[in-house]
């Protein structure tokens, strides 16, 4: 009989971060976060985002999530992922975290428009067509998950 291990429950972390550039190089930092307590220890970490571009978002906060954590497998889930955006994010784990890497997107796209956006991919800017205007904006919004969560937890978003 093989082995199987309990489900024990579904904790969430979201995090706001603020995309930019310095010297040239994507930042992403975090600018609050709601993070339930748990241990990943031989759990799935499961990261879901809208769009992978650059992956700079996901490996902030994937660093964030594990710095303390052992998962045993984590899958990165996005509806659209840029080509390279797979091997970007591999290189900057070590190989033991970058194996546990697996991916689930329903298209990877090879093209970017002059002003940085994946083409077709999502077809332009990804804050304004979810909803939220802009950057600014999408880090004021506040998931009704959250909300909700945070009223049955003593977890605050930080």
């Amino acid at each position: 009989m093989e082995s199987q291990q309990a489900f024990r429950a579904v904790r969430l972390a979201c995090f706001w971060n603020e995309r930019g550039k310095v010297n040239g190089f994507s930042v992403a930092p975090i600018l609050k976060r709601y993070r339930e307590p748990f241990t990943t220890s031989n759990q799935f970490l499961v990261v879901v985002k809208s769009i992978i571009s650059g992956a700079c978002v996901v490996k902030t906060n994937l660093t964030n999530l594990i710095q303390d954590q052992n998962p045993s497998k984590i899958l990165i889930t996005a509806p659209v992922m840029y080509k390279e955006a797979e091997l970007r994010l591999k290189k900057e784990f070590t190989p033991e975290i970058a194996n546990l890497f697996a991916y689930l997107t329903y298209a990877i796209d090879d093209e970017k428009s002059s002003d940085g956006n994946i083409a077709p991919g999502i077809g332009g800017d990804v804050y304004q067509l979810l909803g939220f205007g802009n950057q600014q904006m999408k880090n004021q919004y506040m998931p009704k998950i959250v909300k909700q969560r945070r009223i049955s937890s003593t977890n605050p978003v930080s």
